[in-house]
């Protein structure tokens, strides 16, 4: 059976005992998500010693016998979070633990987010294909080329696996290692949070501070109905609609109705959903006013930035592992950062805390 599709219950039990025999499993999925507000899964790609499996995610409508094998397995996984957001919204399941390789080369000089062919070339000198990266997934049944390309996604990693390792054991970063990877593992990393939908929401510069609320609790809105019906945000309500709605601040249903294209049938049949929503906001705190950047504080951050690429450079590590100007910029003003917990504290974080109170 190795080397096959996975699509009835008989084989893919066969495949849940053989994991059972082993410590490790590479995993990779391949999923689509342009009709859709969550990743539909269409394949599950796993090495189990010698052998590789995909898994046909469509012609199952349970796959908890297969999640619980792969939780009694250490993962080893490239460049994870995608992944494991697909596994766990369709399953319902988080992996754990994980051994993520692109984490791994990041932590120990082999690349900057390096991708999965680029590291089996670097590592074990082998050239893949990457000639199906453009296919439908979803369709079936899936050509002999698309089950080759996915089976080289998971062919190699249990193979990196140990040089990886070996190197994180050698440059005494395994359990930064771990840390990463823990967090990974985090179900909060993957939450559905309305609340924060409006970071993501472009074209927002017209708004004054006042119509920024209306804007937060469209995109909230926006955020729930796309969830709920499993759609892309933009097939709900588009970025210009949403600013639009947000810039006129309507006085009635009516006249949101006639702020709304006449084709846009499913935002005018919520008109009173949509009016009850900017209503409400009239409720809400009005953001302080935008104060620029402050120039002390942005010779603050360059400072830290610099300071923050050096070390990067003297560790031999990403230096966008080690951190972001987001996250420099969040330590700089006082407020929460990455910088100031687990190994980045120990590496960078707090020299940038001692530099910052010796100005």
């Amino acid at each position: 059976m190795p080397n096959a599709l996975i699509d009835t219950p008989q084989t893919l039990d066969e495949v849940c005992e053989h994991i059972r025999t082993a410590t490790h499993a590479a995993i990779d999925t391949e999923f689509i998500r342009q009709r859709t507000f969550r990743p539909q899964l269409c394949l599950i790609q796993i090495a189990v010693h010698d052998d590789i499996y995909c898994v046909d995610p469509l012609a199952f409508d349970d796959l908890t016998d297969l999640m619980t094998a792969l939780n009694g397995v250490e993962i080893v996984i490239h460049s994870a979070r995608q992944d494991i957001e697909a596994l766990f919204q369709t399953t319902g399941t988080m992996l754990t633990p994980l051994f993520d390789t692109q984490v791994a080369a990041g932590l120990t000089g082999l690349g900057d987010q390096v991708s999965y062919s680029g590291l089996v070339q670097n590592v074990l000198d082998v050239e893949l294909d990457k000639g199906e990266t453009r296919t439908n997934w979803a369709q079936r049944p899936l050509t002999e080329a698309q089950v080759r390309y996915a089976e080289d996604d998971v062919r190699y990693l249990l193979k990196l696996l140990a040089p990886l390792k070996q190197r994180l054991i050698d440059t005494d970063r395994l359990a930064w290692h771990q840390q990463e990877c823990d967090q990974l593992g985090n179900p909060a990393l993957y939450s559905h949070d309305p609340g924060t939908a409006w970071t993501r929401v472009k074209g927002t510069r017209p708004l004054s501070r006042s119509q920024r609320r209306g804007m937060k609790r469209l995109a909230a809105w926006r955020e729930e109905q796309a969830w709920n019906k499993d759609k892309p945000r933009k097939w709900i309500m588009s970025d210009e609609d949403l600013v639009t709605l947000a810039l006129h601040e309507p006085d009635s249903p009516e006249t949101l109705t006639q702020l709304l294209d006449a084709r846009q049938r499913y935002l005018r049949q919520h008109s009173d959903d949509l009016f009850a929503v900017l209503q409400q906001a009239l409720d809400d705190p009005i953001e302080p006013p935008f104060t620029g950047n402050d120039p002390e504080e942005m010779r603050r951050i360059k400072l830290c930035m610099g300071t923050l690429r050096e070390a990067a450079q003297q560790a031999d590590i990403s230096p966008s592992l080690l951190g972001t100007r987001k996250d420099v910029t969040h330590l700089v003003r006082g407020e929460p950062s990455p910088l100031l917990e687990s190994w980045r504290f120990e590496l960078i974080g707090q020299s940038l805390q001692t530099l910052l109170a010796d100005r």
